[in-house]
C-alpha cells in the first residue's frame, strides 16, 4: 500500500487572478526535507522526474488534507507543469471559499501543504553520509 506524505508548498500571490480565482503554487522544488522513520532520521526527497504533471489536473484542493465532506473541498488543480523552480500547479479556488481567496490574493496565505502517495522509495546516502530516501 502506498504511504501518504505531506510537505509545504509556496503560493505566489503575485499570480493571483481575481477573474478566474486562480493562483500558482510551487508544489515541490525537490529539496531534501528532514524526516524520521523506525530506522531513525533521514532526508526525504521527491523524484520530480517521476511525476506526471498532467496527473495533478483535476485533483481537489482540500482543507487540511481532510476528505470527509464536500465542505473540505476548497478548489481544484486546473493546470500543472515543471519550470526552473520545480513542480507547479494552478489552483482554482471555489466561490464558497471567498475568505480563503481574499487571504491568498492579499498575500496573507502564502503556503499550502501538498499530500502525495509514495509508491516506492529509493534508499541512498548524501555526500555527507546522511541517510536519504527518495520518493519515486
Amino acid at each position: 500500500m502506498a504511504e501518504f506524505r505531506t510537505r509545504s508548498a509556496a503560493l505566489a500571490p503575485i499570480t493571483a487572478d481575481p477573474a478566474t480565482r486562480t493562483v500558482r503554487a510551487t508544489v515541490s522544488t525537490g529539496a531534501a526535507v528532514p524526516s524520521r522513520d523506525s530506522l531513525g532520521p533521514f532526508l526525504e526527497m521527491l523524484d520530480l522526474n517521476g511525476v506526471d504533471p498532467a496527473a495533478l489536473i483535476g485533483i481537489p484542493v482540500l482543507d487540511r488534507h481532510r476528505q470527509d465532506s464536500v465542505d473540505r473541498v476548497l478548489g481544484v488543480v486546473t493546470a500543472a507543469g515543471r519550470d526552473a523552480a520545480g513542480l507547479w500547479a494552478d489552483l482554482k479556488i471555489s466561490d464558497r471559499a471567498a475568505g480563503i481567496w481574499a487571504d491568498i490574493a492579499g498575500g496573507i496565505l502564502r503556503s499550502v501543504s501538498i499530500g502525495y502517495q509514495v509508491l516506492t522509495w529509493q534508499e541512498g546516502r548524501a555526500a555527507d553520509g546522511a541517510r536519504t530516501r527518495t520518493a519515486t
